[in-house]
């Protein structure tokens, strides 16, 4: 039995507390923020991801609350469409699930306490210590981070674990190699009543600036995104919610419904995202996973699939080998393939969808009808949407 901390009760912590609290280690999960919830809206349960949620038997129960969807359809603003990419292109008894994330954190968080994982909340993660008992994770520097004042201290544990995200403290703190790459862009997200788009993803381009996105996520509700660029938020804000609201109607008439209940800015929330890259996701006793080892771009939609599939990567090889280094070894050997190609495919992607560039824009109008319409590359532009292409290669 292995004493294992965590920081970050997201979707890969709360994943991973699972599996290894039910395997039978004593498992301690902290949290930064005062109250245990989900961060965002709305996302894409994959393939990959009700893979691993059902290898928790979980995915039934988060189904059963949540919009299946057959594909992904995006259109111009013109009305002219830019790609309709089906599941069934790759399998046809595939498909995806639009899950609200209160949804997914609920089902997760009750899984991880019940299997005997404990949760420690208002406990934010800065660093480690080794010493000749083990590992002990460290809290910021006094109440405000400089004052001098004694660390918070907690374990100590055989290991730990770091998912606390893309702008992850712990991997800083422990001075894991690194490259984090925030975008210029994010999304205004909120969620409301939506009937009128149901069955897939519902997207709206204006060139390579906007991003508009409808995604239901079952119960006659749908979360609601719009992505720009970071500088032009204060401004979108100065003009004010009813100046907002009329230029997305005239964008996408779809999200009408939506502003039934949406009122104010201060019903959204502003998401900004990085691109992370770690030469190597682990040391002697410290592991990345999820966003904490990988985070890209969210315009393939794999973000909380690729943190399911890692918790569910490492127990395995941690129940295989019993030893930590080299389940470690066997995780990032499994894993960065498909990392690595999502990830450089993410990366290339991003700039003809969130740019200001009005060729690369031009450029994917005229391409991606055309890409789709090859039977070969439409199912292996699903099999990726799936997250079940294993590499450029594979």
């Amino acid at each position: 039995m292995f004493r294992i901390g965590i920081a970050g009760c997201g979707i890969a912590g709360t994943a991973a507390a699972t599996h290894l609290a039910r395997a039978g280690h004593r498992v301690t999960l902290f949290e930064r923020a005062p109250a245990l919830g989900p961060v965002g809206a709305g996302l894409l349960l994959q393939v990959s991801g009700q893979e691993a949620l059902a290898e928790l038997g979980l995915l039934e129960q988060v189904a059963a609350q949540s919009e299946p969807l057959s594909e992904l359809r995006a259109v111009q603003v013109s009305g002219r469409g830019l790609i309709r990419l089906p599941y069934a292109a790759a399998d046809p008894g595939w498909q995806g699930y639009g899950v609200a994330r209160s949804t997914l954190f609920s089902a997760l968080l009750g899984a991880c306490r019940a299997a005997g994982a404990e949760v420690v909340s208002g406990a934010p993660i800065a660093g480690r210590e080794r010493t000749a008992e083990g590992t002990w994770l460290l809290g910021p520097v006094g109440p405000s981070g400089s004052d001098g004042s004694e660390r918070a201290r907690y374990g100590p544990f055989d290991f730990v674990i770091a998912a606390d995200g893309a702008r992850s403290v712990l991997r800083t703190g422990c001075g894991l190699r690194h490259s984090c790459r925030p975008y210029g862009f994010g999304a205004l997200w909120s969620t409301g009543p939506c009937v009128g788009v149901r069955g897939h993803l519902y997207q709206v381009v204006r060139g390579t600036s906007i991003l508009i996105g409808i995604l239901p996520m079952g119960n006659g509700r749908a979360s609601f995104f719009w992505g720009d660029f970071q500088d032009r938020i204060d401004g979108l804000r100065a003009r004010g919610f009813t100046a907002w609201r009329d230029e997305v109607l005239g964008l996408c008439p779809a999200a009408e419904e939506i502003y039934g209940e949406l009122r104010s800015f201060e019903q959204t929330a502003f998401v900004t995202y990085a691109h992370v890259s770690c030469p190597c996701w682990h040391d002697d006793s410290l592991l990345l996973l999820g966003d904490a080892a990988h985070a890209m771009s969210p315009h393939l939609g794999q973000g909380a699939n690729l943190a399911l599939a890692d918790a569910s990567s490492f127990a395995r090889h941690l129940a295989a080998t019993g030893d930590f280094a080299e389940a470690c070894r066997r995780h990032e050997a499994e894993r960065r393939p498909v990392v690595a190609y999502l990830a450089q495919l993410s990366y290339l992607l991003t700039p003809f969808f969130q740019s200001g560039s009005r060729i690369l824009g031009w450029g994917r109008d005229v391409a991606l009808p055309l890409l789709t319409a090859v039977p070969p590359l439409r199912r292996r532009m699903a099999r990726t949407l799936a997250g079940k292409a294993g590499g450029w290669w594979a």
